[in-house]
């Protein structure tokens, strides 16, 4: 669950990407989540004939089918992929016209589809936070602040009105609505379970893949008065939980430090006017997507979830390398203080300081 997204990320980073190849990037994912999205159409609407791969619709594979599970089998990998397409789809907004803007809005709406499919209520969130985090970063400061209260007066009140309503219908083709209920309320149970295991390995866990092979011993000694049994068969559904369970605070911190560089690598190109907007863009959606990821991951460990790590450190990777090379040709095209001062010496350090010396826009 590791080591390929160590591959992944160790590959991006160390690879050369200019426009023409982020461009490329960015119609591959567009296309893919197109894919996704038509997909969930026809696996949810009993139009198995024309999913491809067939895998897909396979009840040899019993796990979550009835929801838009795609390629991954996974609904909540499945939504987070489309919603990365949907982000890059999205940055094409400022370089083209009506027409263009028109087929993206489409683009969006079907998109947006394909995440309802899945059926997961996180991954319809997850969806609305990454977009709406695109888009509002984009506004001018104004009118970003008013759609961020519009959104809270009016989204919370909607969000609790359907929450009783999102809560209590049948999902998977093979698990009964009373079944997916119950799985919803062990949450806090899990959360128990992990904190006995945290109490007595701190620093280490129980190692990286093994909760389900130790969970048990931990949940019968636990002396807690609460049915912890009940969450014995069960992994976690907390990523933050499950890396603690398995490897402690020292695993933890690393992840957390990994996660937090690559936000701030991914903000620092993404306000670096001074790159352009093809390359900055996949600073963009890498911060959506992660957005998207971050919320699933308060409700299902998305570590051990085929496909979702992956693609956050293939897209870290990616902003790792385009930051890295463009700062490094921006720092190699700009004329250092000493030269201009030699250039011109009515020039002092002082001034000089006070203007800048910055490449161009490019």
């Amino acid at each position: 669950f590791l080591l390929l997204p160590a591959i992944v990320y160790f590959v991006a980073s160390r690879t050369s990407f200019d426009e023409r190849s982020i461009r490329r990037l960015r119609w591959a994912l567009t296309a893919f989540g197109a894919y996704l999205a038509v997909t969930a159409v026809f696996e949810t609407r009993g139009l198995e004939a024309l999913v491809f791969p067939r895998f897909i619709v396979s009840p040899e594979f019993e796990e979550y089918l009835g929801r838009a599970r795609g390629p991954f089998l996974n609904p909540v990998a499945n939504g987070i992929a489309m919603t990365m397409g949907m982000l890059s789809a999205a940055t094409f907004w400022p370089e083209v016209g009506r027409r263009g803007r028109f087929l993206i809005a489409a683009y969006v709406l079907l998109t947006l589809l394909g995440v309802y499919l899945t059926y997961t209520r996180s991954c319809w969130m997850g969806a609305a936070l990454g977009l709406g985090f695109l888009i509002l970063w984009q506004l001018p400061a104004r009118p970003r602040y008013a759609l961020i209260v519009i959104g809270l007066v009016v989204g919370l009140p909607v969000l609790i009105q359907l929450k009783e309503a999102a809560s209590s219908f049948k999902r998977d083709k093979h698990v009964t609505v009373e079944q997916m209920e119950e799985s919803a309320s062990l949450r806090p149970l899990l959360a128990q379970a992990a904190w006995e295991i945290l109490r007595d390995r701190p620093w280490t866990g129980v190692g990286y893949g093994q909760y389900l092979d130790h969970n048990r011993d931990y949940i019968e000694r636990a002396i807690t008065g609460r049915p912890l049994q009940r969450v014995s068969v069960y992994v976690q559904h907390n990523t933050v939980f499950a890396l603690l369970a398995e490897t402690g605070l020292i695993g933890t911190s690393l992840f957390l430090l990994f996660v937090i560089g690559s936000v701030v690598a991914a903000l620092r190109l993404a306000f670096d006017r001074a790159i352009a907007w093809n390359l900055r863009c996949i600073a963009w959606i890498h911060l959506g997507t992660l957005s998207s990821t971050g919320f699933n991951s308060l409700w299902h460990d998305v570590l051990i979830e085929d496909g979702n790590f992956p693609m956050f450190t293939a897209l870290a990777g990616v902003t790792a390398a385009v930051l890295r090379a463009n700062r490094a040709t921006i720092a190699t095209e700009a004329p250092s203080r000493e030269h201009l001062a030699s250039l011109d010496p009515s020039r002092s350090d002082e001034a000089m300081i006070a203007t800048g010396s910055r490449s161009p826009a490019r």
